[in-house]
């Protein structure tokens, strides 16, 4: 139970300090779509994420840190162009399936070699504390974007601006990520 409790707690605190991943969830849910469409995309990501997060975490597959950073910063600056541009993302879910495979083996680097022979309870805690620090942060701020969207005001404020400040901050940090390999 203390090793539940321990990997539960990282998975938290990892999306809790992952401000590029909860960048690019802010990202997905200040589009314009539909509730459902919100849920298939969060559903996607989270599936894709889990994949690759036992995969990595268990040495199946790994990727450089090196290649996964700046993908990461990509996809959030992708996602906030298809805001900018797309009128129509009902196919978000499938493009959000694939950023969620990229994402999770930045969610894996923290638990790569870690794993004992019994990974089971470890993995699955870990990544539970993950979905448990996106719901949190979820909870928190989807009522409010509800609730804006409900209001008077501009709607496409919230989107364009929204969106244009994410893309500049995921741009940045595509550079900074590139950089620093350079360095």
């Amino acid at each position: 139970m203390e090793n539940f409790t321990q990997y539960l707690t990282m998975g938290i605190e990892h999306i809790l300090s992952g401000y590029d991943h909860l960048l690019f969830l802010f990202g997905l849910i200040i589009a314009r779509m539909p509730k459902l469409n919100i849920l298939k995309v969060l559903t996607a990501f989270t599936v894709g994420h889990c994949m690759t997060l036992a995969l990595s975490a268990l040495e199946v597959v790994s990727l450089s840190p090196d290649i996964i950073e700046p993908l990461i910063a990509l996809s959030i600056v992708y996602i906030t162009v298809e805001n900018l541009f797309m009128k129509r993302l009902n196919h978000r879910w499938i493009v959000t399936f694939f950023f969620g495979l990229i994402h999770g083996f930045g969610f894996a680097d923290i638990l790569r070699g870690t794993l004992s022979e019994d990974f089971a309870m470890p993995l699955f805690s870990f990544n539970l504390g993950v979905e448990a620090g996106q719901i949190l942060v979820l909870a928190a701020v989807l009522p409010l974007i509800w609730a804006y969207k409900q209001t008077k005001l501009n709607e496409r404020f919230l989107v364009f601006g929204g969106s244009a400040v994410v893309a500049c901050i995921g741009l940045f940090w595509f550079f900074e990520r590139v950089t620093q390999q350079f360095l």
